[in-house]
């Protein structure tokens, strides 16, 4: 992933952490790495709002700008409510260890 677009996870998780320090919201920022037996595998980048984050944000659908995730080889879901957190969550493939490596040092 270019630093742009690293750049940009760090913005929109800073710009999401700020926003909910100063309400008393919580967000949740998590990074899962699914490795199949041959090497390859998905990174999945996800920031979780609880409903009083979400209320401070607004609608997430047309807050996110996801263009340069996805010409670097992202996939951004639409926003998922799951109990009382609203997920949004950004996948990249990788092929092998080394791939992986960069798509994680990014």
């Amino acid at each position: 992933m270019p630093a742009r677009i690293r750049r940009l996870l760090r913005l929109v998780a800073l710009f999401g952490v700020v926003v909910v320090a100063a309400a008393g919201c919580r967000v949740q920022i998590v990074t899962t790495v699914q490795v199949e037996s041959d090497g390859s595998g998905t990174v999945t980048q996800a920031v979780g709002f609880d409903d009083a984050a979400l209320a401070r944000v607004g609608d997430l659908s047309q807050q996110l700008q996801v263009t340069d995730l996805e010409q670097a080889g992202w996939t951004v879901d639409d926003p998922v409510k799951e109990g009382d957190t609203t997920w949004v969550r950004a996948h990249r493939a990788f092929a092998d260890a080394d791939e992986a490596n960069l798509v994680l040092t990014q």
